[in-house]
């Protein structure tokens, strides 16, 4: 469910995504109190070690997108829950707990910043290398037209240059 809409183009497998979140019962109680909703976080999307559930929402994102995730108990596996157990002093707290908790946890999930990557091989042929290039191009008028980062698009703009300045002459 998204709560706003965001801007630009939507992650790919080789960007890195920047985000916030804060991770709720779905009674609205936070699970933990102690998580820093207020720090971004780093995900790597070709990350074969990370959730695969949060990939698949991130897919489907754009910048500055807020919206909450639903993750039912097949794939959390009560981890949430258990955890919280165990912080509960009392046996009425954590009979409580038991009878106010259901089983679904929300993420409310804020992508603060696509980070595009695009990678080519500088002993790549010609033609991956004008592939390369196309991307690169698409991604800095981008940057530059909607979100206004002139210096992220110099930056990538040199790299890709440098990948052409590299190539052996015929």
């Amino acid at each position: 469910m998204t709560e706003e809409e965001g801007k630009g183009s939507f992650a790919e497998d080789t960007d890195t995504v920047q985000y916030k979140h804060e991770t709720r019962f779905d009674n609205g109680q936070l699970v933990d109190l102690n998580e820093k909703r207020k720090v971004p976080e780093n995900f790597i999307m070709d990350d074969e070690m990370s959730f695969i559930f949060l990939r698949d929402c991130f897919r489907s994102m754009r910048r500055g997108q807020v919206a909450f995730i639903r993750i039912d108990e097949s794939r959390h596996g009560r981890i949430y829950h258990q955890i919280n157990m165990n912080l509960q002093r009392t046996e009425e707290d954590r009979e409580r707990m038991r009878t106010s908790v259901g089983p679904t946890i929300f993420i409310r999930v804020n992508l603060t910043n696509i980070k595009r990557n695009p990678k080519c091989d500088t002993q790549a042929p010609l033609d991956k290398k004008l592939i390369f290039y196309n991307q690169v191009r698409e991604i800095g008028r981008e940057l530059i037209g909607q979100f206004e980062e002139y210096s992220n698009a110099e930056r990538l703009y040199s790299r890709c240059i440098s990948i052409f300045k590299n190539m052996p002459k015929r």
